[in-house]
């Protein structure tokens, strides 16, 4: 059983420069990954919707940062959640605990001029660096390959002391006797602060939701988190999806 569920989650709002950076509730990971990677299809499964984070076959659509409010349900009484704001609809409701899941433009493929490319990767440091409530990023990355991309935003993390996780997507198209060496490899080249986790959205399990989720949990709280491996045979329904 992972250690919190994901409630709710909404879109907050877009922006394109630091100055309609929204206020929002709790601590912020930024989603970090090349162009057609899947994050958009991971934002969905999340949040139990298709179209909250819209998807494309055309890479580097989004060229904005993306905000979403996340509201939480720990499912350990012993789970420390003083990181993250809390919300409470009524005096008899139980709380709710929020945080920031941030999606940021993809690298790699963007369909833009070369001088437009130039002042999103300078938007997106300037949001690494100077974002206050930012906790730590996510590395969303292809599990079939790691490439000199994934490998240049790993190295920028560890040079701005932004710790980070890694999530292998994509990993139903990975055969199961590659599935571990796949953890292996990101483990040894990108050196994260957490173990990687492999997951696929179209085919999630419950034991790699559960890994999944305990990562943003650490990410997110600063807090340790339970070693697990996620095994991915295929299963249609949706784990995230409220009990």
């Amino acid at each position: 059983m992972a250690v919190i569920r994901v409630s709710s989650m909404q879109w907050a709002g877009g922006a394109t420069s630091r100055s309609r950076w929204p206020v929002l509730q709790g601590p912020e990971i930024a989603l970090c990954g090349r162009s057609n990677v899947g994050k958009s299809t991971l934002i969905n499964r999340m949040a139990g919707q298709h179209n909250l984070a819209h998807t494309s076959k055309t890479p580097g659509r989004t060229q904005q940062l993306n905000f979403y409010q996340c509201w939480l349900k720990p499912l350990l009484e012993s789970i420390d959640m003083h990181s993250f704001a809390t919300m409470q609809r009524t005096p008899d409701s139980p709380l709710r605990y929020g945080a920031v899941l941030t999606d940021l433009p993809g690298y790699g493929y963007a369909k833009v001029p070369e001088a437009l490319l130039q002042q999103f990767r300078q938007f997106i440091t300037s949001y690494l660096r100077g974002r206050d409530r930012l906790s730590a990023a996510l590395l969303v990355i292809d599990a079939r390959r790691i490439t000199e991309q994934d490998e240049q935003m790993a190295a920028f993390c560890h040079a701005q002391n932004i710790r980070f996780g890694v999530v292998l997507t994509k990993a139903d198209q990975v055969p199961r006797s590659r599935q571990h060496p796949s953890l292996q490899e990101a483990a040894q080249r990108l050196k994260p602060d957490f173990p990687p986790v492999l997951f696929s959205a179209l085919h999630p399990t419950e034991a790699s939701r559960d890994a999944l989720l305990d990562l943003l949990y650490a990410l997110w709280s600063g807090n340790p988190l339970p070693q697990r491996t996620a095994v991915l045979p295929p299963q249609e329904e949706n784990p995230f999806s409220q009990r």
